[in-house]
């Protein structure tokens, strides 16, 4: 629905809400007599904008029609226009809310599309802006090679001599020896 469509549709549910407040209320407190008149005319005309504001809708053109029988009394005309009134209310309120839903999911998507092309956009500009202060830091480098003065490397510098292991301890002096276990008789 467009924005004009979806301000009548508003204006549409609140006439029939209205109208079906004002014969309920006529029901309840038992107040019918002259009102069965006017209450099928007001909801004649709102189905009638209805049909008009959404010609190819099946419920709003064939099923909230109103059949009005020439010789029924003012309770009667009341209880049929409350019930399609009724009827017309929660079609039209659930018309807004699925509509309603499908805005806001579809702002919802757009929101995301555009997040995510935010996103793509800040790391183009950063990968940018690194590029440019690497080139900058790079540009100011000096390094000065003379080639004619000492075309080759330096030597790099001795390595120093590794200190001298430690000396084993002496084996002990009394007793088997460790190298031979079959020295001992007192083993077997």
């Amino acid at each position: 629905m467009d924005e004009n469509l979806n301000k009548t549709v508003q204006q549409l549910l609140l006439a029939f809400k209205s109208l079906q407040k004002s014969v309920e209320k006529s029901l309840l407190t038992g107040i019918a007599d002259g009102t069965g008149a006017t209450a099928i005319r007001g909801y004649q005309r709102l189905q009638a904008r209805a049909k008009e504001l959404m010609p190819d809708d099946f419920f709003i053109t064939e099923v909230l029609v109103l059949d009005v029988e020439e010789d029924a009394d003012d309770d009667k005309n009341l209880a049929q226009v409350n019930l399609l009134s009724s009827q017309a209310v929660d079609y039209l309120e659930g018309l807004y809310k699925a509509q309603a839903k499908a805005a806001a999911k579809a702002d919802f998507e757009e929101i995301g599309y555009s997040l995510r092309d935010l996103g793509q956009e800040i790391q183009e500009q950063v990968m940018n802006m690194t590029r440019k202060t690497l080139k900058r830091a790079v540009a100011n480098i000096d390094i000065s090679v003379d080639p004619r003065k000492d075309p080759f490397p330096p030597m790099p510098p001795t390595p120093p001599e590794p200190p001298e292991p430690p000396q084993p301890p002496a084996p002990p002096s009394t007793g088997p020896s460790v190298e031979d276990p079959m020295a001992d008789d007192n083993l077997i």
